[in-house]
């Protein structure tokens, strides 16, 4: 007992010492985190370095606290590397499998549904097996950290109980196919169950991609931008229900069609029916007249021999009809239904606005969102975009090096300098005129490809042959020039370059398709056409702009992969929902259900294939059918299209600082376009663009001096005492220069005899110069100060004079200006005075017309009408 006592105690008293230490740990991170954001605010001008410590600190503050209660790393033996990659072999053999899991392509290979339960049972193992560990490991009634918990875990646990189940069903269709005595009654549709079975693509998705970021900041970006979207998700129901709710008020049940008299309204046949079958519209309410001997009769059709699309019956129906006229696909037959059936006006202006709200603006604002939405995780993701351990082949791809011009950056992959004939050879691959020589016969090339004709009959054997030479001459050169390169560069430095893979490739599909088997069949024709991709490195534009686009590969590469693996994941769902589906064979294969969803991420056509899809569904099971489509469609093209343009956008959106420089760039050119100096600083613009230099001459130092200001030296680096020569290598030795080239004529006498004056003026002052250097210290600085004193009076009084000048020229100017602005305003105002004067005379003359005119037809008027009457009665009397 006294020992238990002591051991609970000891426990009770570490676990005490634990929180206190972690307690300790907590205030002092947020004491120091504090204390860097003081001392960071505290030094540097504001607006440097200062913000930016804050912000860190900020930001290690919040980042300690939102890791205060997270459950502790621990490595295990379900955290392995091989626990991973089985579950990723198992994740990959079940959507295999459950792509192949439909009875006509067991048809087509009947030992195929014994692989499928072989392959379900080993990933349903590892499936069971790795959640029985992990329960194991982490427990599953405990609150705080069990393994229920999370909601990867109770996902994990739900997908291998459904993958479970479907490999019972497996094995209880086969019990019933072997043994049918037992009368297990298996149906097909039973097989629905599997398809929740490709949503383990999920769970395939924190297995690949590692998020290095927080797991609150990627909660508050979720957050945001599911925020974003659901905004504008709203706005776009909004606009559905409102359209919905006009069409069942304005339209309503369109039932009258143009049909044979003495037709039986609750039994039509395609007989009794208009060809094409036309809508219209009961006597006197407007829309289209049936022509004779058709009668407009109204019709008891269901849902499914109206076909859907185009009824506004109740709200589900109307806001199906909203939804895929919106698309754009098929609404124009909506819209003569409507004109047929009701004023034409009405339709109009109904699906104008509909087509603009929803097609148009709704559409631009999920495109503007998802753009918005994907720039903000570019920025918090920027850093797993990016490596932060690299090695020097893959990181770094130039070095700084010394060469004849100088310190330049070199490739690493770049080619290597050659010494003796490979020095010549690398030259000439260098050389302009061989890349154009290379460029002239890429389009020589692509010219010749784009001439061949097929006429299909027996002139196209001698073209065939013909071409057939001209395309082995051709590849016969692309290859010199390869092994060219190869000989010059060595293959090992050759293979580095990305450009020279891409030849090399080409080269080698070329020369296979030289041969007559292969270029009969036609199995590499395409080598010889992507030849002319080379001209896009021959072009820096268009080389810059593919590289905006196409790089960096993985954002880009990494959407097209989610795409295709989303594409499959719908096409798997379906092909398990309607493969069963009698009369329907878009979801017999895996193939035919690919290419179906494509085809509605296509928008061509999917309103007919989604009508065809309802019209062979149960009538009980239409509502959600549609719901099904309807959620695919609006994801694939307002979400996942959308993102194609916000990538590309981000790959030629510029750098922040980038945009910053040119911003400020053309502000000033803008500023100086607007802006006028006045005439105080003109004069600044006729002084030299640069002062005077001086060199060091004596001056003992590990580094050369750098050339400084004359005036400099003498206020404070010369000292009088010594000789101003002795010190000074001012930059009058280029007329010394000057004479050695006129000797060896270089240069013409005039500019000799003009520079040699320039030289005289030099010594002129040069001497002036020592002159004052060599009187005393006072004399010196007292003659300096009286000359400034003198340029400074001269100064005043020219600025004096000139202020006079402009006053007298300013007020001269704007007595011109009034005298000529009082003219104007009388001659403006003498001539709108004539203009009134000319236009109420014209008034008052057209009045006068009128009403002269007016009394004639009266008059006339009166007149025929009683010779009318006399006439009529004159008529009625006989």
């Amino acid at each position: 007992m006294n020992m238990s006592a002591e051991r609970k105690k000891s426990l009770i008293t570490t676990v005490h010492n634990q929180r206190k230490c972690s307690q300790v740990a907590k205030a002092a991170v947020l004491s120091s985190a504090m204390l860097a954001r003081k001392n960071s605010s505290s030094r540097g001008p504001p607006g440097s370095a200062a913000t930016f410590g804050a912000r860190e600190s900020i930001a290690a503050i919040s980042d300690m606290l939102s890791t205060q209660h997270k459950k502790p790393v621990r490595s295990s033996y379900v955290e392995s590397e091989r626990v991973e990659w089985a579950l990723k072999i198992a994740c990959t053999i079940s959507m295999i499998t459950v792509c192949l899991h439909t009875p006509q392509t067991i048809e087509w290979f009947p030992p195929l549904q014994y692989i499928i339960l072989a392959s379900d049972f080993v990933s349903v193992s590892i499936f069971m097996l790795d959640s029985v560990l992990r329960i194991h490991y982490e427990r599953i009634f405990r609150c705080d950290s069990s393994y229920l918990s999370n909601r990867w875990s109770q996902f994990s646990v739900f997908i291998s109980v459904i993958h479970l189940l479907s490999f019972l069903l497996h094995v209880y269709q086969l019990i019933d196919k072997f043994f049918p005595f037992l009368h297990l009654d298996y149906r097909l549709w039973y097989g629905a169950i599997r398809s929740i079975r490709p949503f383990i693509i999920i769970r395939l998705i924190p297995l690949i991609v590692k998020f290095k970021l927080p797991k609150n900041r990627i909660e508050q970006l979720l957050k945001r931008s599911s925020q974003q979207v659901k905004n504008v998700t709203l706005f776009f129901v909004f606009f559905m229900t409102l359209y919905a709710i006009f069409g069942i008020q304005l339209f309503g049940r369109m039932d009258y069609h143009c049909v044979q008299p003495n037709t039986d309204p609750n039994n039509v046949t395609i007989m009794d029916l208009a060809i094409p079958d036309t809508m219209c519209a009961p006597n006197g309410i407007g829309g289209y007249e049936c022509p004779a001997p058709m009668v407009c009769m109204q019709l008891n059709l269901n849902a499914k021999g109206e076909g859907f699309y185009g009824m506004f019956n109740d709200f589900g129906a109307s806001v199906f009809t909203v939804y895929l006229a919106a698309s754009e696909e098929g609404w124009v037959y909506v819209l003569y239904d409507c004109m047929d059936s009701l004023p034409s006006y009405l339709a109009f202006l109904y699906f104008c606005t509909l087509i603009f709200f929803l097609a148009w603006l709704v559409k631009n604002v999920f495109i503007a969102v998802i753009t918005e939405t994907f720039a903000e995780i570019r920025v918090q993701f920027s850093e797993m975009w990016q490596k932060k351990e690299v090695t020097l082949d893959e990181g770094f791809r130039k070095r700084l090096e010394k060469t004849e011009d100088g310190w330049r950056l070199i490739r690493l992959d770049g080619e290597v300098e050659m010494e003796g004939p490979k020095q010549k050879l690398q030259a000439m691959l260098r050389s302009m005129y061989f890349q154009c020589f290379v460029i002239i016969f890429v389009v020589l090339n692509a010219i010749g490809n784009a001439m061949f004709v097929y006429r299909h009959d027996e002139t196209d054997v001698p073209r065939k042959h013909n071409f057939y030479i001209f395309e082995v001459a051709f590849t016969i050169l692309f290859n010199v020039e390869c092994i060219i390169k190869i000989l010059c560069y060595g293959f090992r430095n050759f293979i580095r370059r990305g450009i020279f893979k891409f030849e090399l490739i080409l080269c080698i599909g070329s020369s296979l398709n030289c041969v007559k088997f292969f270029y009969d069949r036609n199995y590499f024709t395409y080598f010889q056409t992507f030849r002319l991709l080379r001209l896009i490195k021959a072009s820096p534009i268009l080389e810059d702009f593919v590289w905006k686009i196409f790089s960096p590969g993985k954002k880009l590469g990494g959407l097209v992969i989610f795409t295709i693996a989303f594409i499959c994941c719908c096409s798997a769902i379906s092909l398990q929902l309607f493969y069963s589906v009698p009369n329907l064979h878009h979801f017999r294969t895996f193939p035919q259900a690919f290419m179906s969803m494509f085809q509605i991420i296509t928008q061509e056509g999917w309103t007919d294939f989604v009508v065809e899809v309802l019209r062979a569904t149960d009538d009980n099971l239409v509502p959600f059918v549609a719901l099904y489509f309807v959620a695919y469609h609006l994801f694939v093209t307002l979400i996942v299209l959308s993102l194609f343009v916000a990538v590309i956008l981000d790959n030629l959106e510029m750098d922040e600082e980038l945009k910053k420089v040119k911003q400020l760039k053309a502000r000033e050119a803008t500023t100086s376009m607007r802006s006028t100096l006045p005439w105080r600083l003109r004069v600044f613009e006729k002084f030299p663009t640069r002062p005077q230099m001086a060199a060091m001459k004596k001056a003992d130092s590990d580094f050369p001096m750098p050339k400084v200001r004359g005036s400099f030296t003498h206020q404070f680096a010369v000292d009088h005492s010594l000789e101003t020569t002795d010190l000074l290598d001012t930059e009058f030795e280029y007329p010394k220069r000057l004479m050695k080239a006129a000797a060896k004529r270089k240069i013409s006498k005039h500019a000799c005899e003009r520079d040699v004056s320039e030289l005289v003026k030099c010594r002129h002052m040069l001497s002036a110069l020592r002159n004052c250097t060599r009187a005393p210290p006072r004399l010196a600085s007292e003659h300096f100060e009286t000359k400034t004193f003198v340029w400074r009076l001269l100064g005043c009084y020219l600025a004096a004079i000139r202020l006079l000048i402009g006053g007298y020229l300013a007020a001269v100017w704007r007595l011109i200006g009034c005298y000529l602005a009082a003219i104007w305003l009388l001659i403006g105002g003498y001539l709108a005075a004539v203009w009134r004067l000319i236009g109420c005379y014209l008034a008052a003359i057209w009045r006068l017309f009128g009403s002269y005119l007016a009394a004639i037809s009266l008059l006339f008027g009166g007149y025929l009408a009683a010779i009318w009457r006399l006439f009529s009665g004159y008529l009625a009397a006989i």
